[in-house]
């Protein structure tokens, strides 16, 4: 049984577990560290959203990613599973060691790992999110002790935590991928500034704007006009402070010396929590128009902020950037019959009855949402049936957006 005192014991863990969750990795330093002090071969974390049939991420310190094949291949077999939430138990005892090594998938798979035992918990968030833990003990041990139980123990209270704290963070990331998405299909430039007006971070299209430095630029990570009167306003915008400018908006045009069309900015205030206003966060939000690019509905922004499956989502985007119901059918490669029979159904769940109304909804929607969540609101989060936020992942249903994530999917169940 590991030390249950100093940085060899929980300390380490703990911290390691709360410190990877907003990272790259998450889970990865924790689940080294379980590994080596509970002397095991191989300690993995299995995440399943709700209602999702096959795991979403598994995570296995040192497992190379190729063979994540094996591993899914064999979940439908693994007789270890349906534990009591919240309680650890070894693989020996829940299934039995005879019955568990007669079993397919012991010996078609975890047998060639020389694995002798594997300690199991089990967790359910309250969205219905399932936490699978299985730490695995190799052919050198007689197999996990109760002292190793009553350790493992220990995290399950930081774990219910930790597993909160993830979901919500896939959730932001959810969300801010529906919120680059509805920029970017319109061909907005998004700007983050903190309350001393540095630059955060920006979108591809307002990167691509500054680096003309052609009406505004970055100088020394700040935002410059090349127009003395709109750097004048926009340093009088930032300097402007008090509650009651929380929710104030500026708009100014940014000429170009290059004779091209001004670009439009717009920079509004962001709500902040007061103990965040000191904090490196975001403050002021700037968007930026350029009338020389012409703003065009994607399907997927359409499909994440109507709810509509993926060829309905395109088709209401095709109508809303002009094209006909032939034009339609002929770049899709569907009968006019088939565009008009998903033309219905999208009609349907709109609630609109003409062309005219789905294109406006469409348009009104997709830039609701940027006007939305620069208010601070946030966008709409997709719920269960239960009505809790469901996780942003891969594996959790085709329509979800899909979150950028470093994966490692395990050969060890």
């Amino acid at each position: 049984m590991p030390e249950l005192k100093g940085v060899d014991g929980l300390s380490e863990p703990l911290l390691r577990l709360y410190s990877s969750l907003a990272g790259e990795n998450p889970w990865v330093e924790f689940l080294t560290v379980l590994r080596r002090q509970l002397h095991a071969s191989f300690a993995t974390i299995i995440l399943t959203p709700p209602t999702a049939r096959t795991p979403a991420i598994v995570v296995t310190p040192g497992v190379p990613d190729f063979e994540i094949g094996a591993a899914v291949k064999h979940f439908s077999k693994d007789p270890f599973v349906g534990l009591p939430e919240g309680r650890v138990l070894t693989a020996n005892e829940f299934v039995g060691r005879e019955a568990y090594r007669q079993s397919c998938f012991y010996q078609q798979y975890v047998a060639s790992y020389g694995i002798e035992d594997i300690m199991g918990l089990d967790l359910l968030a309250k969205s219905g999110f399932q936490m699978r833990m299985r730490i695995c003990c190799g052919a050198g041990r007689s197999g996990f002790t109760e002292e190793d139980k009553q350790w493992l123990g220990y995290f399950v209270p930081h774990l219910r935590a930790a597993l909160d704290l993830y979901e919500r963070f896939e959730i932001e990331k959810g969300e801010e991928n529906i919120y680059d998405t509805a920029v970017e299909q319109l061909s907005v430039g998004s700007i983050l500034l903190d309350g001393s007006g540095a630059v955060i971070r920006c979108n591809l299209i307002a990167r691509n704007l500054l680096e003309q430095r052609d009406g505004i630029r970055l100088v020394n990570n700040r935002l410059a006009f090349s127009d003395t009167a709109n750097e004048r306003s926009f340093r009088d915008f930032l300097r402007a402070s008090g509650p009651a400018l929380t929710s104030r908006i500026s708009f100014m045009q940014a000429e170009r010396h290059s004779g091209k069309p001004s670009l439009g900015i717009i920079a509004r205030r962001l709500t902040m929590p007061p103990s965040l206003k000191l904090g490196f966060c975001p403050a002021i939000a700037v968007f930026i128009t350029d009338p020389q690019q012409q703003a065009g509905v994607t399907g997927a922004a359409v499909a994440n902020v109507l709810r509509l499956t993926p060829m309905e989502a395109e088709i209401a985007a095709s109508l809303a950037n002009g094209l006909s119901l032939l034009q339609i059918s002929e770049v899709f490669g569907i009968t006019q019959n088939t565009v008009r029979a998903h033309l219905r159904s999208v009609f349907s769940k709109v609630g609109v009855s003409r062309q005219s109304q789905l294109v406006q909804r469409v348009r009104t929607s997709v830039s609701g949402l940027i006007v939305q969540m620069s208010s601070g609101s946030g966008a709409p989060r997709r719920r269960s049936r239960q009505g809790a936020p469901l996780l942003h992942s891969a594996g959790a249903g085709q329509d979800r957006p899909q979150v950028k994530q470093t994966r490692r999917l395990s050969h060890v169940p």
